[in-house]
């Protein structure tokens, strides 16, 4: 009998086209969209694999490369702000 998880939204906020591309392209598997709008860019996908997890793991190491300190992501319409380095939250 395989687990059923419930559907949840994710949006990853990113600080222009470049890096949101980036992101989306380090989420591929997750089926992502970067999305651009009056200059601010987020990257959205449905998680209904309860993989939240690797996702935020997935956006800290991006922040690492991307040289940034932290991003806000949206989690069913509550918001996390998420550090690159691990443990500050």
């Amino acid at each position: 009998m395989s687990e059923q998880f419930a559907t949840q939204r994710v949006a990853v906020h990113a600080p222009d086209a470049r890096s949101a591309l980036a992101l989306e392209r380090r989420l591929s598997h997750l089926e992502p969209t970067a999305v651009g709008r009056d200059e601010r860019w987020v990257v959205k996908l449905d998680d209904d694999g309860d993989r939240l997890d690797e996702v935020l793991a997935a956006v800290r190491h991006w922040l690492r490369e991307q040289g940034l300190e932290s991003t806000s992501v949206n989690v069913d319409g509550g918001v996390q702000q998420i550090h690159a380095l691990t443990g500050v939250f």
